[in-house]
């Protein structure tokens, strides 16, 4: 991370859903791959990451923990 500063990127949900935004701190794209900090607006709570595999669990879990994506929702699957 040297001489590198994070650009914060805002992913907006529809408006007045704050369990499913995001605020993300990307601080280096070396090697083809993501590392930064990932902030859930909802909670406040923030993780750092070093991939964007990790990036996207991270995600996903705080969305399962969270209740979303809801039940009318179909998430695709690998078959």
């Amino acid at each position: 991370m040297t001489g590198t500063q994070a650009i914060p990127k805002r992913i907006n949900p529809p408006p007045g859903n704050k369990n499913a935004s995001f605020i993300l701190k990307i601080y280096s794209g070396e090697n083809c791959d993501l590392q930064g900090k990932i902030e859930h607006v909802g909670s406040g709570q923030s993780r750092t990451f070093r991939s964007a595999g990790e990036l996207i669990k991270l995600i996903h879990e705080k969305m399962e923990e969270t209740g979303l994506p809801q039940a009318s929702c179909r998430l695709r699957t690998w078959q």
